[in-house]
């Protein structure tokens, strides 16, 4: 039956999240269009820097907010679909309560990383169709010339993990905040509110505290042993996520399956 709640979830998102996923792809190559022909020395002028500058920025703020608007979606989506009049009806189906809750939390995950994904291609045409892609491999070789293949690797595909892993933790953030907020009688939304602000407080304490030794190690930065702190605190920082999503997941179908409220 999860299976069967997927899917609904899916058709229910799709188009707007799709084109979420189009629209930042489609930028990432008018991007690098736009960069090519600015970089290019057959177009220059005083102003090419100038232009370049507020290109980049621009870029990155349009990619910003095409986040943004991702979290904002899938949030809205996790309450209309939950608390709601719309959630009633959910939650009168013939299955669980917990199988209701997964289904969103499933299809918010799977969302958030398709997202990220249409990111990174966009950002690899922008630098791409420049040619920016040689000065990535020529940073690349001078890398590999001080460090080892096998740490270079490790630390690129920990780097990966680590991105996403920390976006589905901030998602589950969201909507745990918005489970605890229905405890809060008819000022739901007011203690969905107060909730996020509390619970980024004290994840910002174990975060300092998961992650103090880096800064105040004295070697952290220096040499090879940076290089393999690097890697030791994104290993930290996977672990951490997982931790946070499953604590948060855990609470989130405890508050649904104890405290429903839907009045």
């Amino acid at each position: 039956m999860l299976g069967t709640l997927i899917k609904h979830e899916f058709k229910k998102t799709w188009i707007i999240m799709t084109l979420i996923c189009a629209v930042t792809i489609v930028l990432g190559i008018l991007g690098g269009i736009f960069f090519k022909l600015t970089i290019d020395p057959d177009f220059s002028s005083e102003a090419n820097e100038f232009i370049l500058a507020f290109g980049i920025i621009g870029f990155a703020m349009i990619l910003s907010a095409l986040s943004m608007a991702t979290t904002i979606y899938l949030v809205v989506h996790y309450y209309r679909s939950l608390y709601s009049s719309q959630g009633y009806l959910s939650f009168t189906l013939p299955v669980s309560i917990t199988e209701v809750v997964s289904s969103r939390v499933i299809i918010g995950f799977t969302w958030s990383l398709l997202v990220s994904l249409s990111m990174g291609l966009a950002l690899f045409a922008a630098v791409g169709i420049p040619g920016g892609l040689a000065y990535v491999k020529e940073f690349y070789d001078e890398l590999i010339s001080t460090v080892e293949v096998s740490q270079v690797y490790k630390v690129m595909i920990l780097c990966v993990f680590a991105i996403i892993f920390r976006s589905f933790a901030t998602l589950m953030t969201y909507f745990f905040c918005i489970s605890i907020g229905q405890l809060w009688g008819k000022h739901k939304i007011l203690g969905a509110v107060l909730c996020y602000f509390a619970t980024s407080f004290v994840l910002m304490i174990f975060s300092f505290g998961f992650n103090y030794r880096m800064f105040f190690s004295p070697d952290a930065f220096t040499g090879l042993d940076s290089f393999e702190y690097l890697a030791t605190t994104l290993v930290k920082t996977i672990v951490y996520s997982v931790v946070t999503i499953a604590i948060f997941y855990g609470a989130a179908i405890f508050t649904s399956n104890k405290q429903l409220n839907l009045d």
